[in-house]
């Protein structure tokens, strides 16, 4: 394989731009952030620093001009580290060419491929401008793109050049690091991991702080001061956004072949009232519960 990244092969698929990307500007009181997406992400630290919680409990922080690259359905909660955050981000898919003809044996070899690079990808990933200049270059080219109804072609092209520099990396970074580049897993107190597990295992029940620090044996001001040293965020932040993840996957099933009812997830996830679960859902994700179950947006 040449390391030429212009001519890496990328994926079984075309890398296309979904119109999703941008920057984003945080307050100093930015509270953290749960995010999940269906496409993969290219996040480029430009003024801060972020840390990213993984749900197996791994951690990384980027600051300036540090960048970070998420396979599809990663989820992750997003913090501000230092204050001031400024970021880059950009969401890119991968579409099969047309027309797609193979037997059912590669079919299923490449069944899931068409989102990226697959199970061996060294993803999630962190560098720094110095270690990829050219996908500092490029990612900076399609920054200063608009989105033009007359000349689309541009930002599909200036995506592609930003994946194909970035798959290149990819490749000399696997070859330099044959392990990988594993995130170390933070050491988190087991009365902390106790509690998080006692929750993601049922995130609708009516949990309190008081009940389930005595579980464990401490003060509810010592278990919040744990949590929030080792994840960045309180208790009842993770409570409530284990239950978002939890109706993510609700909103978008049925019940007995019919769409569920925002009323029902809202019930079925734990919120007092769906009024309750619409605000902090669209606080969350910038769209309403309804639209996501409608298909209109995902998160």
């Amino acid at each position: 394989m040449t390391d030429d990244p212009l001519l890496v092969p990328l994926t079984s698929g075309v890398p296309y731009y979904s119109l999703r990307h941008g920057q984003s500007v945080w307050s100093p009181r930015q509270k953290p952030s749960f995010m999940v997406y269906d496409d993969w992400d290219l996040f480029w630290i430009q003024r801060g620093a972020v840390t990213i919680a993984f749900k197996d409990r791994r951690r990384l922080v980027a600051g300036v001009d540090e960048f970070i690259v998420l396979p599809p359905f990663t989820p992750i909660t997003m913090s501000a580290a230092k204050p001031g955050v400024v970021l880059a981000f950009a969401h890119f898919s991968f579409r099969l060419p047309r027309p797609f003809a193979m037997d059912s044996a590669q079919a299923k070899a490449l069944e899931g491929d068409a989102l990226g690079p697959g199970p061996d990808a060294l993803l999630p990933m962190k560098f720094d401008s110095s270690e990829a200049p050219a996908v500092w270059q490029a990612y900076g080219d399609l920054l200063q793109l608009r989105p033009s109804p007359s000349e689309p072609w541009r930002i599909e092209r200036a995506l592609v050049t930003l994946v194909a520099k970035l798959a290149g990396f990819a490749v000399r970074r696997t070859r330099a690091h044959p392990s990988g580049m594993v995130l170390t897993p933070q050491r988190i107190d087991a009365r902390v991991e106790t509690v998080r597990q006692r929750i993601d295992a049922d995130p609708s029940f009516h949990w309190r702080i008081s009940a389930l620090a005595a579980e464990v044996g401490i003060s509810p001001s010592q278990l919040q001061r744990l949590h929030a040293t080792a994840f960045g965020e309180t208790l009842k932040h993770h409570i409530v956004s284990t239950r978002l993840r939890m109706a993510i996957t609700l909103l978008r099933g049925r019940s007995n072949g019919r769409p569920r009812s925002i009323r029902d997830v809202s019930s079925a996830c734990g919120f007092s009232s769906p009024n309750y679960f619409c605000r902090r859902f669209k606080a969350q994700f910038r769209i309403t519960p309804l639209a996501y179950r409608n298909g209109e947006m995902t998160v």
